[in-house]
């Protein structure tokens, strides 16, 4: 307050300085007090991503993160709701798959649905995948599963890395007396010679599970792969039994 009397005494042309250095003061304000919130999302130990922005409209700090209405409140009580606005993350579907992978305890998860962004200068053949973290150890290769994540900023990294909050495995109901499970069928498909020296199998492209299909009149399961970089399907048939 002492500095904003002085400079308001001088003369007109030391104003556009002053003001210069006001700002300078009031970035320097709003950088700190974002740094001491991510110091106290970081002591309250939260969960998956979070953001920390400043709104130039309403001249507020904006935290996104998953975080307790009591968490929320302890942040709104100790910095003001008159300089943070606090949103909290839900929880929300990440991706639909089937799992492909499962390493060090973390499983690879591929949409099965290709995407064209060829117009836009990007892959012709795209597949959305991921790897995920804090999965159950029940969850196997070939099975179709749901996993939920907490809302916020998706890497650019593909394929994608995150922790999953819940992963749902999609039961599959098979056509009229199949021994086997669709999961099952596609496992003994990953593990046969045809499978290891198709494309799918290639260690430097990401293995694509089409899905499977049951033929009742022939006991004879068809299970398609292909690669993120090709629109070629590979289809391996797999007798039904044990």
């Amino acid at each position: 307050m002492f500095k904003l009397i002085i400079c308001c005494a001088v003369v007109v042309s030391m104003l556009t300085a002053c003001d210069v250095k006001k700002e300078q003061l009031h970035e320097d304000t709003k950088n700190n007090i974002q740094n001491k919130i991510v110091s106290s999302l970081k002591a309250m130990d939260v969960r998956g991503p979070m953001t920390v922005g400043f709104n130039a409209q309403n001249q507020k700090v904006v935290v996104d993160a998953y975080i307790t209405e009591e968490q929320k409140s302890q942040l709104i009580d100790k910095y003001g709701d008159d300089l943070i606005e606090v949103n909290i993350s839900e929880i929300v579907s990440g991706l639909v798959g089937y799992v492909v992978r499962v390493e060090n305890g973390k499983i690879l998860v591929v949409d099965p649905n290709v995407q064209d962004y060829g117009a836009q200068g990007g892959e012709k053949f795209f597949y959305n995948a991921s790897w995920y973290s804090n999965a159950p150890d029940e969850v196997k290769v070939g099975q179709k599963v749901e996993v939920k994540v907490i809302e916020g900023p998706i890497t650019t990294q593909y394929p994608g890395d995150s922790t999953a909050e819940k992963v749902i495995i999609i039961p599959h109901i098979n056509a009229g007396n199949a021994i086997l499970l669709e999961e099952e069928a596609i496992r003994k498909a990953m593990a046969s010679n045809e499978y290891q020296h198709s494309i799918a199998a290639t260690d430097e492209w990401l293995p694509v599970i089409k899905g499977a299909t049951y033929n009742e009149k022939t006991s004879m399961w068809t299970v398609n792969f292909t690669n993120k970089s090709t629109d070629q399907v590979i289809s391996i048939p797999i007798e039904d039994e044990q």
